[in-house]
C-alpha cells in the first residue's frame, strides 16, 4: 500500500471508532465547514450537490450543478471537462475538520447560463401558415426536430423537417407545405335528432 493508501486506511478505522455522539458533534462542524465553503463559491442560476450532507460521515464530496434549463459556465474549469478536471471540494470530517479543493481556487466564478432556444423551435414561432398551424412533433436532437402541418379543420397535411432553423419537406416544392391547407374548410357536424324528435 502507499503512504496515502496507509494514511487513508488509517484515517477511516480512526473514524470507525468513534462513538455515535462524537460523529454528531463532527457531522456538526463538518456540515459548518461545507457551509462555508458554499458561501465562497457561490453558483448564479446552480447549487452546490453534496450526498450525504447532514449525514455522519467521514468524507462529504461536493460538485456544482446548474438548475433545470442551465449550463455551466464557468470561468475557469467546469463540470463539462472530464471528472478529474472538473472543480470540485471535499470535506473530511476529522478534527478538525478540512477542506480539501480540487479545481476550485479562491475567487473562481460559478455561473450557470440559459440554455440557448433550440433553433428550430425560436424558428417556428415566426413562420406563418395558410390556414393552419405548425404543431412540434418530435425534438430529434440539439439541431434537428419535426413539424407536423396542422389545418384549421383539425386534419394534417403533412409533416416538414427543420435542421438549425431551416424548414423542408422534399415531397413539397420549396414552400409549398405553407399554403397545404388551403381551401380546407372546418366541418361543421350538427346532431342527429333523436327518435320521436320534432
Amino acid at each position: 500500500m502507499s503512504k496515502s493508501q496507509i494514511a487513508s486506511a488509517g484515517y477511516f478505522q480512526q473514524y470507525a471508532s468513534l462513538t455515535a455522539e462524537e460523529r454528531e458533534s463532527r457531522r456538526v462542524i463538518c456540515d459548518a465547514k461545507i457551509d462555508e465553503t458554499q458561501a465562497a463559491f457561490p453558483i448564479e442560476n446552480g447549487s452546490w450537490a453534496c450526498p450525504g450532507y447532514g449525514q455522519t460521515r467521514s468524507k462529504v464530496r461536493c460538485h456544482p450543478t446548474c438548475g433545470q434549463g442551465f449550463l455551466p459556465d464557468w470561468t475557469e474549469k467546469s463540470i463539462s471537462k472530464p471528472k478529474k478536471d472538473a472543480a470540485r471540494f471535499m470535506a473530511r470530517c476529522g478534527d478538525p475538520a478540512t477542506i480539501v479543493r480540487k479545481n476550485l481556487p479562491i475567487g473562481m466564478e460559478l455561473k450557470c447560463s440559459a440554455k440557448p432556444a433550440h433553433p428550430c423551435i425560436a424558428r417556428a414561432a415566426t413562420i406563418a401558415i395558410s390556414d393552419g398551424r405548425l404543431e412540434l412533433a418530435n425534438v430529434i436532437n440539439k439541431k434537428r426536430a419535426s413539424y407536423q402541418v396542422v389545418c384549421e379543420d383539425g386534419s394534417v397535411s403533412g409533416r416538414v423537417h427543420c435542421f438549425q432553423g431551416v424548414f423542408n419537406n422534399p415531397k413539397w416544392n420549396r414552400d409549398a407545405w405553407k399554403s397545404s391547407c388551403v381551401g380546407k374548410t372546418t366541418t361543421v357536424v350538427l346532431p342527429s335528432k333523436k327518435a320521436g324528435g320534432i
